[in-house]
């Protein structure tokens, strides 16, 4: 079962979900475009995370089995395997990793696949480098979590899924 806090705003319309990061742990960040790796690297080191950078899916699964990993932010789409092929894999092996899917277009049809296969969430990847503060947070591990600081909520969710909420 992963650590997930779930945030909705005041319409109650789920936002994107709180993961927690256990200090300590790195955030693993998959994908082949090396300057979009390089920015979320960046910010996410910015927020005080340290981070582990792959460019495939292979190698994301060497990473899995040499080091502690938190979470992980996967491209869906690289010339090697997808995002979801990773996400089976991290289900498959029963890694209780929060896993993040990102994609240069996110259609109602892969968000839905991304859930089923158990991302916390899935997000295009003009939203992720805006979305990073609010999506991971450390926590000390065997430490109560403490309430995060409210920051005004973003919505993250696709126009797709706005539209059902409004029905």
């Amino acid at each position: 079962m992963l650590d997930i806090a779930q945030q909705t705003d005041e319409l109650g319309i789920l936002d994107i979900p709180a993961l927690r990061v256990r200090a300590g742990s790195a955030v693993l960040v998959v994908d082949d475009d090396a300057t979009l790796r390089q920015l979320i690297s960046l910010r996410l080191r910015l927020l005080g995370h340290e981070v582990e950078a792959v460019a495939s899916v292979p190698a994301a699964i060497e990473t899995l089995d040499a080091r502690t990993i938190g979470a992980i932010i996967s491209d869906y789409s690289m010339p090697d395997a997808t995002g979801l092929e990773l996400l089976a894999y991290v289900e498959h092996r029963r890694l209780s990793i929060p896993f993040v899917l990102m994609t240069g277009y996110l259609s109602e049809e892969l968000e839905e696949l991304a859930f089923r296969g158990g991302a916390a969430a899935a997000l295009d990847k003009g939203d992720l480098l805006d979305a990073l503060p609010d999506l991971f947070y450390l926590t000390v591990p065997d430490a109560p979590i403490r309430a995060r600081r409210r920051r005004p909520r973003r919505s993250f969710a696709s126009p797709a899924t706005l539209a059902r909420a409004s029905q």
